[in-house]
């Protein structure tokens, strides 16, 4: 497959072409094709016959996701952001899960938790998106708290109502 890249320079290379300047050069392409965001999501999120993805490769694929939304978070649609939504969900909970030993996974949480923040954020004026990422995701975690698996929604919610914007807040505070 052509993402994510997996190159390593042969020896010697004349032309100084490395993974990351392949990687950039791929996400500016990227970035003009309507598919991006799917297969950016199925790198974190892959089908079940696909196996799980390693760290490295779920923490290179959310710096792909932030640099990809940085450009694109306010043309994407309400499916596409319950896409994204139900993703980062996924990843950010599996990190999250793996973070007390793990520091990689501490990390891809970390990232995950700025993305979560950032999509958040950019969606509050836009009110039908706001419902679709933030509304209806703080729905599903707030009936999760009653089932008493609760770390994981509590984090998730602590970062939309700490980063994602007042009027985030204010529905966090009234759900939770």
């Amino acid at each position: 497959p052509y993402y994510p890249i997996q190159f390593s320079p042969p020896p010697n290379d004349p032309h100084g072409i490395t993974r990351d300047s392949l990687r950039q050069a791929v996400l500016t392409i990227l970035n003009h094709i309507d598919t991006s965001l799917t297969l950016i999501l199925e790198t974190l999120v892959p089908p079940p016959e696909d196996g799980t993805p390693s760290l490295n490769e779920q923490w290179e694929a959310m710096q792909d996701l932030q640099a990809f939304l940085q450009l694109n978070v306010e043309s994407l649609k309400p499916p596409e952001l319950r896409q994204l939504s139900d993703a980062l969900y996924h990843v950010h909970e599996k990190a999250s899960l793996s973070a007390t030993n793990d520091r990689d996974a501490k990390q891809v949480a970390e990232l995950c938790r700025t993305v979560i923040a950032q999509v958040a954020l950019s969606t509050e004026h836009r009110p039908e998106a706001w419902n679709v990422f933030v509304k209806e995701t703080l729905s599903k975690l707030s009936a999760q708290l009653t089932d008493g698996s609760s770390r994981v929604p509590i984090a998730y919610a602590a970062v939309l109502a700490s980063r994602g914007g007042s009027k985030t807040l204010q529905l966090c505070l009234k759900t939770m």
